[in-house]
């Protein structure tokens, strides 16, 4: 917990339409009021907000500064390129490796599977590019126009519905279909994974921790 002093807060508070902290109140709290004999007449008290406080600046709701779309835009689509450059490179390794005939140089074999490895490489890294891009916009715009009143499980799955259909509707209706079912799996999967990542990983850390 963060508390200001009057010469703390003078100094945070920015002027024009920069983040300013928002004013708080704070109780008193003694965790050893009524104990009688514990430290006689020493004062031992926190100072408790009697509002929600956030570690960071940008996590801060009224703060105008904070992570919008545009970021999330970067961060998704940097993510899936990079995620799936990774795997497709993995892919055009073992592509590239499997083409290899009797009789072939070590140098002949090598540029096979460097080739292989840059071709699929890029082609699943753009893919993946575009399902990020896709996903950040379905997700901010469902956000923006429900003015954040989904539920943020929801709206993860929401978006990934429609990702998959966008990114598939070439291939038609049924095209279509087939990729926002597979679009909503992986929502589900992920929010499920995270959920047992959260409920589970505290007491896998602790067991970890003993060795």
């Amino acid at each position: 917990m963060f508390t200001f002093n009057n010469n703390q807060k003078k100094e945070t508070e920015l002027k024009g339409d920069e983040f300013k902290p928002p004013t708080n109140t704070y109780t008193e709290y003694n965790p050893f009021k009524g104990i009688p004999g514990f430290y006689p007449g020493q004062k031992l008290t926190y100072q408790i907000p009697t509002k929600l406080e956030t570690l960071f600046e940008e996590d801060d709701a009224n703060n105008p500064q904070r992570r919008g779309f545009s970021d999330y835009l970067t961060f998704y689509t940097g993510t899936s390129w990079v995620c799936g450059s990774f795997l497709g490179g993995a892919k055009g390794v073992v592509e590239g490796i499997k083409a290899a005939e009797r009789g072939d140089s070590l140098k002949i074999r090598a540029s096979r599977v460097l080739n292989s490895t840059g071709s699929v490489g890029r082609r699943v890294g753009n893919r993946g590019a575009v399902l990020g891009v896709f996903y950040s916009c379905i997700d901010g715009g469902i956000n923006y126009l429900s003015d954040g009143l989904i539920h943020d499980d929801l709206r993860v799955v929401l978006a990934g519905v429609g990702t998959g259909a966008l990114f598939r509707v070439v291939g038609g209706v049924r095209g279509a279909a087939v990729g926002a079912a597979v679009g909503g799996v992986l929502a589900g999967a992920y929010l499920g994974g995270r959920e047992l990542i959260n409920r589970f990983g505290p007491d896998l850390r602790a067991k970890f921790d003993k060795y």
